[in-house]
């Protein structure tokens, strides 16, 4: 059986997952591209998954989409997102 710390743990990588995801779908949509657009070396499903909170994206996918989005890779994992 799971600690509560466990669960907590868990949750709250859940909610950072989802958020991620939240910012990757304002910025393209904001931008105009489709997730096929903003896919680029990854595939259409990687992007669907990555909004919707179901993978951890390596860092080096968050560079390559963060870059694609024309944003800081900084701002795509935690900060303020821009969109203009």
């Amino acid at each position: 059986m799971k600690s509560s710390r466990e669960w907590i743990g868990r949750r709250q990588a859940e909610e950072q997952l989802h958020e991620l995801g939240q910012r990757v779908r304002a910025v393209r949509l904001a931008r105009g591209l489709s997730q096929k657009d903003l896919a680029g070396p990854y595939s259409r499903a990687f992007v669907s998954l990555l909004e919707a909170g179901g993978i951890a994206p390596s860092p080096r996918a968050i560079q390559t989409l963060a870059a694609r989005l024309g944003i800081d890779p900084e701002a795509l994992i935690g900060g303020e997102v821009s969109v203009r």
